[in-house]
């Protein structure tokens, strides 16, 4: 009974972070729409990633730090900052492992060398 006690504890726990992980990325991403402050917007990417539980969490599959970092190269590809995007997805190409996150950066590498031509 104590082991289903804290499996529940721990899943009510892991579930309100990650709505409040969802929540302030969802408003990040609306101030963005908004002021178009593409540093504003990568700050506030990064101070998501710092909350506490984000490591463990996936959206649709996808581990959240991965989502951050293709929301992150994908609005710096927007901006047109091209050397940043470079140097992100380089990295990103070594630590991201699963296969849909690793689709997610082809398509946005794809989007990249489309734009260069």
């Amino acid at each position: 009974m104590l082991c289903i006690a804290v499996f529940f504890f721990w899943w009510l726990l892991m579930g309100r972070r990650l709505r409040k992980f969802m929540k302030r990325l969802d408003r990040a991403g609306l101030d963005y729409l908004r002021s178009r402050d593409v540093d504003g917007y990568l700050l506030e990417l990064d101070a998501c990633c710092e909350m506490a539980g984000v490591r463990n969490m996936t959206l649709g599959g996808i581990p959240a730090l991965d989502y951050v970092t293709i929301l992150k190269i994908r609005t710096l590809r927007e901006a047109g900052r091209e050397g940043e995007v470079f140097a992100l997805l380089e990295t990103a190409k070594q630590e991201m492992k699963g296969e849909k996150a690793l689709l997610l950066l082809r398509d946005e590498e794809e989007k990249l060398d489309r734009r260069q031509k």
